[in-house]
């Protein structure tokens, strides 16, 4: 799916709503996300929809079945949808019968994200469902994506920070970028990130993981590269919950503006331009995309904005 994309590629991430969710809220959640999107599709802003899966463990609350949404919203937006999949508790049948009948309606790619905590053992390891069906789809009709935390570094002598899939993962013990070239080995084609609010993280992931490409003989995988804007402190103290590690300075200037959201969107586009730069001046061969992760219906009023800034990099 990723490879049929323009050069940056720009995706929206939409967040399923609740399991208890009946038709016709469903519908109204679905029409919704068609308002926000049809703008950016007009103006060819728009390549596909990225859709989470959250488990009741980590929210406390049930959602509505990320491929399920994902197939309403393919109906209604007629644009590509890439559900992700939790596979920690699956097997290679299980996932393989799930790929299956997403393809069979439509589905070209999926996001797998492995289990939640490091003191736990799963069965079924991200890698291992990377190359599992990858090997089922040697053509590339199916692409497969990875999660990537560029400030998820190894410490010395320990595992790596913020590890979520840690128990009986063969990856559990390297650093990011040794993780993202593994992961690209067994078959990743596309790796979305978390939100990014800190340049120096993102440049060295990119530059370490390509070097790591070309000494394997490996094609680099698309990163991409999500973003959100800050309106409020209240913003911030939700971001840090998810580890998200914000520049300082740069949170110090958002907390000091009268106008917060506009100050992040700057803040945004000056990083994603010394993002882009940095891969251009260093030649790094690896492909970049955008995320739009509002987080907050405020913050969609910025997608416009955002996306125009990131489809000037084409050129």
């Amino acid at each position: 799916m990723i490879s049929k994309c323009p050069q940056f590629p720009i995706f929206l991430e939409t967040v399923p709503p609740n399991k208890d969710t009946n038709e016709e809220q469903l519908k109204k959640k679905v029409d919704g996300v068609e308002t926000v999107v049809a703008p950016l599709r007009e103006k060819e802003s728009l390549d596909g929809l990225f859709i989470p899966e959250l488990s009741e463990e980590e929210l406390g609350v049930a959602k509505f079945d990320s491929l399920q949404y994902a197939l309403a919203l393919k109906d209604t937006t007629a644009l590509p949808c890439v559900p992700y999949k939790i596979v920690a508790n699956l097997d290679a049948t299980s996932l393989t019968e799930w790929v299956a009948l997403g393809q069979s309606k439509g589905i070209q790619g999926s996001v797998f994200v492995g289990g939640l905590s490091s003191k736990n053992t799963y069965k079924f390891d991200v890698a291992e469902a990377n190359q599992t069906i990858a090997k089922q789809h040697p053509d590339g009709s199916f692409s497969v994506g990875n999660i990537c935390i560029p400030t998820r570094r190894k410490k010395p002598d320990a595992t790596a920070d913020g590890e979520k899939n840690s128990g009986g993962s063969p990856t559990a013990t390297l650093d990011e970028p040794e993780r993202v070239f593994h992961k690209t080995k067994n078959g990743c084609t596309f790796f979305p990130t978390q939100i990014i609010w800190d340049v120096p993280s993102t440049t060295a992931l990119l530059k370490e993981y390509y070097e790591l490409c070309q000494l394997g003989g490996v094609t680099p995988a698309t990163i991409v590269l999500a973003i959100t804007p800050i309106g409020r402190e209240s913003d911030i103290k939700f971001l840090k919950s998810l580890r998200v590690k914000i520049d300082e300075e740069q949170e110090k200037a958002i907390l000091a503006s009268d106008e917060r959201g506009r100050t992040s969107v700057d803040l945004i586009k000056k990083n994603l331009t010394a993002i882009v730069e940095f891969v251009k001046e260093n030649k790094l061969d690896v492909p970049l995309g955008l995320l739009l992760s509002p987080m907050f219906p405020r913050n969609n009023k910025y997608n416009d904005e955002l996306a125009e800034h990131w489809k000037a990099f084409r050129t």
